[in-house]
Parts: C-alpha cells; structure tokens; sequence
C-alpha cells in the first residue's frame, strides 16, 4: 500500500506543482486556509499511523533505532511546525505588513494583533504537531480489522497531501532566493524533507516492515526535492 500511495503523490507531484506554485505565488486568505486543512489532515494522518497495531509476522525491514527515537522525533515535530507558521504567515501577507507597518502610529491593541496575538495563535496551531508526534499514544487499530489497510493508507496519504502542498512553497522561495537548479541546496532539501517527513513514515515502517515503503517514500522525497529546484 505505501508504494501505491507514494506513486499516486510522484504523479500529483509532477503533473500539479507547478499550478500549485503559481497558485501560492499570490497570497491569499483561501491559500492560508488550504495550508489549514493539509495540516489538520497530516496531524490526522500521523494520528492514525500512531493507533496502528504492529503486523505479528515479521518482515523484510529493520527500522533503525535512531530513526525511532522519541529526541529525534521531538526535533522533526518542531522544526515542521515552525516551517508551518512560516508559510501560513506568509500567505497572509505577515511579514509585508510587519514591515510596512507603521509602529509609531499603531494603537496598543492594533501592536499587539500584528507582533503578538497573530504569531502566538499560528504558534499554538502548528504546535498541536507536536503532540501528536511525539506523545505517547496506545496503538488500538488492529491488524485484523477490516479498516486497518485502508486507514493505513489513508494516513499516509493525508500525510503526502502536505508533502505536496510544502513543496511548492519551497519551490517559491527557491525562486526567490536564486537557489533555482543548485545541487547542493537539492542535497540539503532532500535532508530536510527526510526529516520532516520520515518519523511518520518509520514508526509506519516498524510496525509494516515491508522494503518497498521503504525505498518508495525515499523515491518520493528525492522527486520533491529535484522538481522544487528543477
């Protein structure tokens, strides 16, 4: 199933990130509100991953400790969230208005909207992240439940939707800041997807442990980070 569900997010990939760059090239309340529901649908996705029962049978696949470790887990959750808070103030125009704004004519609670209350409720949103990552959950879905396959995969589509939506605001701001086609940068991109996107995908692993979701997700990732410099 995690091949499958990795292809059908290689093809979204392909075939939409350059409507969908151009789409988040304007700022927009409705692009803000797409970014919202990508995220409640990762958290939800990462949720399910986390409920899911261990397979009996073992597999073809040992995930690495270190890849399980609750500290690494911590920092992909945070790192994710602040990246978040990034976009979705970027696509309410956030950081034009800090800077144009005017601080010696704004009135105390108009300040306080615009450098506190604004950030602190995006902050406290993408921050819900990291709980769902990182605290513990008892695992209640078993493997013999006829819905487990397709929560399963559900799940980790929920969770490339966001893989695709995060890539092409990275594509933006690739182009803005004239990273466009530098291998390098591609290499370091790759990383950072990887850790963003590879906790959900190993704690699936561990309890699927099949090859194929393996080298499929790293195929994914490779993809997103070669498109968004492309």
């Amino acid at each position: 199933m995690p091949v499958i569900v990795d292809v059908a997010a290689a093809v979204l990939l392909w075939l939409l990130l350059p409507t969908a760059v151009t789409q988040f090239s304007h700022i927009s309340g409705a692009n803000a509100a797409a970014l919202t529901g990508a995220f409640i649908l990762m958290c939800a996705g990462v949720y399910t991953v986390r409920k899911l029962k261990p397979r009996a049978a073992g597999g073809k696949l040992t995930v690495p400790t270190l890849f399980l470790d609750r500290r690494l887990h911590i920092v992909s959750a945070v790192a994710f969230a602040l990246i978040f808070v990034t976009m979705l103030a970027s696509q309410f125009g956030y950081f034009d208005a800090i800077f144009a704004a005017d601080t010696l004519t704004l009135g105390e609670g108009e300040a306080s909207a615009l450098f506190v209350y604004a950030p602190g409720a995006w902050l406290a949103i993408a921050f819900i992240y990291v709980i769902v990552l990182v605290l513990k959950v008892t695992p209640t879905i078993d493997t013999e439940n006829g819905r487990y396959p397709w929560l399963a995969s559900l799940a980790l589509l929920f969770i490339n939707l966001m893989l695709v939506i995060m890539a092409a605001q990275f594509a933006i701001w690739v182009k803005q800041l004239g990273l466009s086609g530098d291998f390098f940068f591609g290499i370091i991109l790759f990383a950072v997807l990887a850790l963003l996107f590879g906790p959900p995908r190993w704690i699936y692993l561990a309890k699927q442990p099949d090859l194929g979701g393996d080298l499929s997700s790293l195929a994914l990732w490779l993809l997103c980070a070669w498109l968004v410099i492309a």
